[in-house]
């Protein structure tokens, strides 16, 4: 087991969402690197896969859960609907994620032109500095 704090990291995330829109076109991104570095630290997770009400094949959102708590939760919220329609499932590696986040912003994105680098850097920073 380990003693992250994920309300930390959870408050980091939104910080990040609210300078860098990693929400918006990102949280695959996220996924992709939190992801890793739980494989990397044997720390055990589940996947979150938001989907459209209309159309279960669409994801728009990826979040990991960690003990019970969700990582990155969507802050979009379907304000005329009861409830957010989701899936969570277990067998989502790194590579998976990387591959969704690669598939859905090409090299011409404005996020990921503007952003991607910085996140990166900023997220990679954070997560080397977590103890475990």
């Amino acid at each position: 087991m380990h003693n992250m704090n994920l309300e930390k990291l959870n408050k980091f995330l939104l910080d990040l969402d609210n300078e860098y829109d990693i929400n918006s076109g990102a949280c695959a991104l996220i996924a992709y690197m939190l992801s890793s570095w739980c494989v990397k630290n044997n720390i055990s997770y589940k996947t979150k896969l938001y989907v459209d009400y209309r159309d279960y094949c669409c994801i728009w959102h990826y979040a990991l859960i960690i003990n019970d708590i969700e990582i990155n939760p969507s802050t979009y919220e379907y304000k005329e609907f009861e409830e957010e329609k989701y899936f969570i499932e277990d067998n989502w590696t790194p590579q998976m994620f990387k591959e969704k986040y690669e598939w859905t912003l090409n090299d011409y994105n404005y996020w990921k032109i503007h952003n991607e680098k910085i996140v990166i850097k900023i997220f990679k920073d954070f997560l080397n500095n977590i103890e475990i």
